[in-house]
């Protein structure tokens, strides 16, 4: 036997197979670089929402309540905070009337160590509460029947305002 009869006697795959293959590789290929794309991007899409789901207020003396950082009437005021996101939130600053509490300290406190700045994770999903105290001052205008805002400010740099009234 010739060389050339052996080789002419041998079969390769058709056209139409190996297009098949061709494609059907591709696409296994294309779907594992998407679902691995997608996993990677889903880590920095990920986002807080912290929503104030509700808030309450009492008028009390503060002296008694707020450990001594508030002495005289006031009121004690319980946030209802919800992160509703994917990642986990830290407030960092707190504001009431667009001042930080660190610069109203003689007429708000909230509960944190007095001096530390103010670090208070909410985990997603989670739902969780914040105490804040606010002195009856007229000077400052914390007065009752006054409309103040409080603003929730977080490490992802994102607002979360609540207006109430001071009853």
């Amino acid at each position: 036997m010739s060389k050339g009869t052996r080789l002419g006697n041998r079969k390769g795959v058709s056209p139409v197979i190996a297009t098949v293959i061709l494609v059907a590789v591709t696409i296994v290929v294309a779907v594992a670089v998407a679902y691995w794309m997608g996993s990677i991007a889903g880590l920095y899409t990920r986002s807080e929402n912290l929503e104030i789901q509700s808030h309450f207020m009492t008028k009390c003396n503060l002296t008694e309540i707020s450990n001594g950082k508030i002495s005289g009437m006031g009121w004690e005021i319980v946030l209802v905070v919800k992160n509703s996101g994917s990642r986990d939130a830290t407030i960092t600053e707190i504001f009431i009337n667009d001042q930080p509490i660190s610069t109203t300290t003689k007429a708000a406190s909230a509960n944190v160590t007095e001096g530390q700045p103010v670090l208070i994770p909410v985990q997603y999903g989670k739902t969780g509460k914040l105490i804040l105290y606010i002195l009856e001052d007229e000077s400052v205008g914390f007065t009752a029947g006054t409309r103040i805002e409080v603003k929730l400010h977080t490490a992802a740099n994102m607002d979360y305002p609540r207006m109430m009234n001071l009853s």
